[in-house]
């Protein structure tokens, strides 16, 4: 009479078959097709090196933009179609539009825009005015200056409604600045006469009133003249940081490239090849 245990043996022992049989299949092919694993691993890890290589030439750089009028994803859209520009290799176009040698262009590799937290602004629909960032990929860095400026002054300008925009701007600046002042005027009147003819707490009470009021406006004329003297839409926070893109380590290129070779290989030997010669 066969037990349990005898049973399970049996069991065990036929998965144990299978597996090693499997196995077996496996080492079989590998060695018939040892020239696909390691033309797939040589592959990829040419490709990986190749892309290394080119990503470590590259510098890139970066400066904050704060700005006043529009949204990001307006600005992103300008950005983008420089990069289109860049991508078809027109770079005289580029240096056209950013007001640049055309030499400095030529060695633009890519622009892109994105938000604090790393979004690119195309994506960000967000009507908020926090500051966002602009990345230049360049082969080299003489130039990065000239981009950086040429870059803003490309988002600010080229615009009507921008240009409408500014020139309303700055008549209601002119506006509020007479009002400002004649106010202040009648402050400065005001607390004058009251200075002479204080007869109790009130009226002192209204004095230093009158003097917040004075200081209020004096801080509204100040940022308004400000905006008067720098009317530009965009201000740089920060100048243009450059960073070297250091390649990866070629142990790890190495590493990931073998198991990626492998992987292809598993793909190309287990699913299309009896994908291709699969007769139904």
């Amino acid at each position: 009479m066969m037990t349990n245990n005898n049973v399970n043996d049996v069991t065990g022992k036929g998965l144990y078959r299978k597996v090693i049989a499997m196995l077996h299949h496996f080492l079989y092919d590998l060695k018939r097709n040892l020239g696909l694993l390691l033309t797939c691993i040589v592959l990829v890890i040419a490709v990986l090196y190749i892309y290394n290589y080119k990503q470590s030439g590259i510098y890139r750089s970066s400066f904050t933009v704060a700005y006043d009028e529009l949204i990001r994803k307006v600005y992103g859209d300008r950005l983008s179609k420089l990069n289109a520009l860049l991508e078809r290799g027109q770079h005289k176009k580029v240096a056209d539009l950013l007001s640049i040698d055309n030499n400095v262009a030529a060695t633009i590799k890519g622009i892109e825009g994105v938000n604090i937290i790393g979004e690119e602004l195309v994506n960000d629909f967000n009507t908020d005015t926090i500051p966002f960032t602009v990345n230049i990929y360049m082969v080299d860095t003489v130039g990065v200056n000239s981009v950086q400026y040429g870059i803003v002054s490309y988002l600010e300008a080229g615009s009507k409604h921008l240009d409408k925009l500014r020139e309303y701007r700055s008549k209601q600046i002119a506006k509020e600045l007479v009002y400002i002042d004649r106010q202040l005027s009648l402050l400065d009147s005001t607390k004058s006469s009251l200075s002479r003819n204080i007869v109790g707490h009130i009226d002192s009470t209204t004095v230093g009133y009158i003097y917040d009021m004075s200081y209020g406006l004096y801080k509204r004329k100040q940022n308004l003249l400000e905006k008067q003297a720098m009317p530009a839409t965009l201000h740089i926070i920060d100048e243009a940081t450059v960073s070297l893109s250091e390649g990866r380590s070629y142990f790890k290129i190495a590493v990931f490239g073998f198991l990626v070779g492998v992987l292809l290989y598993l793909v190309i030997q287990y699913l299309l090849k009896p994908a291709i010669s699969y007769k139904g």
